[in-house]
């Protein structure tokens, strides 16, 4: 389980060291995806959590906060928001396609309930493929399910 986490954590620290690098050479080139991300993450968060102008994470008043220190269900949620908003920054007319797999498990039921309607938001411009093994996260997302075993 460790080997597993410590892998995660390898693979965001990259994600986002590439990010910066990619952001620090653009030129304010991306200012509009952070918009789009700041807005996804107000969805889910109730406002809650944000990206600041120095690309930290703001929460409860504490702002600062690196990626790692938030929770794993918070850490979800800006994940679930990041994806998004990269999606619809590239694909703003419609046509992208995400594919996820349980991305609610790790979410209190705040979080679930905004993170699904930012989900069914999505799903309007984009294509959203989700997997889930729990019948409660099937019925709250709706759409055409499709039940396997």
């Amino acid at each position: 389980l460790w080997e597993q986490k410590k892998a995660l954590c390898q693979n965001y620290c990259t994600i986002r060291r590439d990010f910066q690098a990619l952001q620090d050479s653009s030129g304010g080139k991306y200012e509009a995806f952070f918009d789009l991300f700041n807005h996804h993450l107000a969805i889910v968060t109730d406002g809650r959590v944000t990206v600041g102008a120095d690309r930290q994470f703001a929460s409860g008043g504490n702002s600062g906060l690196r990626g790692d220190l938030l929770s794993r269900g918070t850490r979800q949620t800006v994940l679930l928001a990041f994806r998004l908003a990269l999606l619809d920054y590239y694909y703003g007319d419609g046509g992208g396609v995400v594919v996820l797999d349980d991305v609610l498990l790790d979410m209190d039921p705040v979080r679930r309930a905004n993170a699904a309607r930012l989900i069914a938001g999505f799903a309007q411009r984009h294509q959203v493929i989700f997997t889930t093994c729990d019948p409660a996260v099937a019925d709250l997302l709706g759409g055409h399910l499709i039940r396997i075993g």
